[in-house]
């Protein structure tokens, strides 16, 4: 079966190309399929595939996978959830910006990794081109507390550092900074 596989795979490959497929003989009586003729091999009859008519396997159409595909975003969406397919500005109305943003510069261009932490789930999502190409979903475990803002954090200092200040302002401006440098 998976020789047929390999057949078939050598075979598309084969007539895309106008090149001869060769059935060879391998080590411990294995067949192997190449486009070089060889020894005790035969050349095989390679036909192109048939047109699919617009269809594609299991006979859905383009446009009938294109509708499932935008429901399915949708239906992420409406639930708070990253979905394979995302325009970067959809994911940004789920999820909002990220933590962090990782890019790589490879050949077909760039690659971002947006880092999502929301409660005890962590979103490692992938974009390129402007789209979301794949995602990885990881449970903490534990619930993190939300990260202070700037704001918060120069109003505690303000009323930690004042001569009136309460231990309690001070001890709550001191929590604040920890989780501040936890969030980092």
């Amino acid at each position: 079966m998976r020789a047929l596989a390999i057949a078939l795979v050598l075979a598309t490959a084969a007539s895309a190309a106008g090149a001869q497929v060769y059935q060879c003989p391998g080590p411990g009586g294995q067949k192997v399929f190449q486009q070089q003729p060889c020894v005790g091999g035969k050349e095989l009859d390679v036909k192109p595939l048939p047109e699919l008519g617009g269809t594609m396997l299991g006979g859905a159409t383009a446009a009938s996978l294109d509708i499932d595909r935008r429901t399915a975003i949708r239906l992420a969406a409406e639930s708070g959830e990253p979905a394979v397919g995302m325009t970067a500005e959809q994911l940004q109305q789920v999820l909002g910006l990220p933590e962090r943003v990782n890019v790589s510069n490879y050949g077909a261009g760039a690659m971002e990794q947006r880092i999502y932490r929301r409660g005890d789930r962590t979103y490692y999502v992938y974009t390129q081109g402007g789209q979301v190409t794949a995602i990885q979903n990881r449970d903490t475990g534990r619930v993190r507390p939300p990260c202070p803002s700037s704001l918060e954090l120069r109003n505690a200092e303000t009323s930690a550092s004042s001569r009136w200040a309460s231990e309690t302002a001070r001890s709550q401006y001191e929590a604040l900074r920890r989780q501040a440098a936890d969030c980092r």
